[in-house]
């Protein structure tokens, strides 16, 4: 079954593009929605994945795109929510089960396939997700090498643990350490960092140090969504507010991490 593709290049242009439906889903995918930011020679690309509330807009957009563009990335938004129904996104209580990160990690595997074809891409791929996107980040990570169009993962404050989230990560549900062989079941195949806010009343921080072979940072008093610029707030019941110090210093850690494994090293996790 072919898919639509509906891709906004700001700045740029915007086209249509289909491909063999491999999803093996009964939500067929009929459009998603992207966002390229580009240079005229061939580079790396960055794919991002949104929250539960859906595409970003305004600022938000801009403020990944502009930094990975001058750090020398691609940056490519998919929107994964619209095209099923969902266009105001997951985030009420219950509703973030109707799109599993499991999901969304097929999606951005066909994704990738389109992204190697294009002229404006050279080199490797990476993902970076926040919260609902970030535990797609996680399921990206943890498939085989044989089946992984990225070589790289980064999950912003994901939800991990609970029995809900786990069934939402996708089947292998919610972590669970083996004390004799010290194994969760969650294993990273490819490199993988994790941002976790030490402050997080949504996706707590604690519940994610099961996931395994994946490079962890916590920060001290931050809390759900601490990188983006909105004024303090509640969201669902849940406490959010911006945290420039501990935004900075992840920023320099996602530097880092996607110049070394986007530019220099490989994909295997040792």
């Amino acid at each position: 079954m072919l898919q639509i593709i509906k891709i906004f290049c700001i700045l740029f242009f915007s086209t249509t593009i289909s491909f063999a439906d491999s999803v093996d889903d009964p939500i067929k995918i009929s459009t998603w929605q992207m966002r390229k930011f580009t240079s005229k020679a061939p580079r790396p690309t960055v794919v991002f994945g949104h929250g539960c509330d859906g595409m970003p807009s305004g600022h938000a957009i801009f403020d990944w795109a502009i930094e990975l563009g001058n750090w020398g990335y691609n940056t490519v938004y998919y929107d994964s929510f619209t095209s099923k129904g969902y266009p105001k996104g997951l985030c009420e209580k219950g509703m973030y089960l109707k799109v599993s990160a499991e999901y969304r990690a097929k999606e951005a595997q066909e994704l990738a396939k389109w992204i190697k074809q294009q002229p404006w891409h050279s080199g490797k791929i990476g993902y970076i997700g926040e919260s609902h996107g970030g535990s797609t980040a996680i399921r990206i990570a943890m498939m085989p090498n044989e089946e992984n169009e990225f070589s790289s993962s980064i999950a912003f404050y994901p939800a991990c643990g609970g029995y809900s989230y786990g069934r939402y990560i996708g089947p292998l549900g919610t972590p669970k350490l083996d004390k004799e062989t010290g194994d969760s079941g969650w294993v990273m195949k490819i490199p993988s960092q994790l941002h976790l806010a030490g402050s997080d009343d949504w996706t707590p921080a604690e519940e994610c140090y099961l996931v395994l072979k994946s490079e962890i940072f916590e920060y001290s008093g931050a809390t759900h969504a601490f990188d983006l610029n909105y004024p303090e707030r509640t969201v669902w019941g849940y406490k959010m507010k911006y945290d420039k110090k501990a935004k900075e210093l992840s920023r320099e850690r996602v530097q880092r991490f996607l110049k070394t494994h986007m530019f220099e090293d490989s994909t295997e996790v040792k």
